[in-house]
């Protein structure tokens, strides 16, 4: 009789995982079944889009089912990799499975506060816990943070990045060194042999692109090799920092698989918009803010940052 229930609920898990694994292969067409990430294995696996799925129901073999599934999720969020946990409910069909997906998606999405400079203000804005902080090394922005800038000790798991507009390799590979930086940002006409030179070295390359209504993201096909994530910003006078939304709607017009940092005017009330996009096919991975949560250029509000960390967990 054991056996037989036993049986009944592998199938059961069994018709569970493919009719799942036939709805993620219609967005993700790299997900891999039963992967294996650093020591833990998850249900699907895409690559391309960085997020691992577990499906975790009450019928599992094991008695601590749940909390084994919440040390693996902690192990591969270390590693970078977003986490989607999956129970019976998620999977009774596919509509409920893509909305189950797209909110742990938004509130899985990593904050990237840019434009710092004053020290008391790096260290309270990271008390914060953001995942990136941004610092501009370009001359002509009211942000930069110019030549004797030294960079304070914060959580060391915020990637500190360099914001950097057709600079030499020269110059970006020293304030690599100078600033300890984790990722470069590269916001202008920099070549694909440049993103190259950097990302061989071991940093991380956001590769940005300036987005208006005449925007061609085809233009984006020659840096997925080169760069690790890119970067859409709207176009304007500045090279950042213009406190203007382009139309997400153009974000359609994306097919590639490159993780996005969305960026442009983003305020705390866009949360609930941003939270309706159909987040799993665009491959949202992050939120870029600057302007609109400025007490004055490079100065950072420290309550309204919170209250945006605060509200990506929140919203629905």
């Amino acid at each position: 009789m054991l056996q037989q229930l036993a049986h009944e609920l592998r199938m059961y898990a069994s018709i569970s995982e493919n009719r799942c694994l036939k709805v993620l292969m219609n967005v993700l067409p790299d997900v891999q079944h039963q992967f294996i990430i650093g020591e833990e294995i998850v249900t699907f696996f895409s690559a391309s889009h960085l997020i691992a799925f577990d499906i975790v129901t009450y019928h599992h073999d094991h008695p601590d089912a749940y909390w084994v599934a919440w040390k693996r999720e902690n192990a591969i969020k270390d590693l970078g990799i977003r986490y989607i946990r999956l129970e019976e409910a998620d999977l009774l069909n596919e509509t409920t499975l893509l909305q189950t997906i797209n909110t742990q998606l938004f509130k899985s999405l990593k904050l990237k506060v840019c434009g710092m400079r004053d020290h008391k203000n790096i260290i309270d804005i990271a008390a914060i816990g953001p995942h990136y902080l941004g610092f501009i090394c370009y001359k002509p922005s009211k942000r930069d943070i110019g030549e004797a800038f030294q960079m304070p000790l914060f959580d060391p798991t915020i990637a500190k990045v360099g914001v950097f507009v057709d600079a030499d390799a020269d110059f970006i590979i020293a304030k690599i060194q100078q600033l300890h930086l984790q990722a470069v940002q590269l916001h202008g006409n920099e070549s694909t042999a440049l993103c190259e030179q950097l990302k061989s070295t071991g940093i991380k390359v956001i590769k940005v692109f300036s987005v208006d209504d005449d925007f061609d993201f085809t233009t984006t096909v020659p840096y997925e090799a080169v760069s690790d994530y890119f970067l859409f910003d709207t176009k304007g006078k500045a090279h950042g920092g213009n406190g203007v939304k382009f139309n997400w709607a153009l974000l359609k017009q994306y097919n590639g698989s490159k993780p996005l940092f969305l960026s442009g005017g983003i305020d705390l009330e866009d949360l609930p918009i941003i939270a309706k996009l159909n987040l799993l096919p665009l491959n949202l991975y992050a939120l870029d803010v600057n302007s609109k949560f400025e007490l004055e250029p490079a100065l950072k509000d420290v309550i309204k940052v919170k209250q945006l960390k605060e509200g990506l967990h929140q919203c629905n």
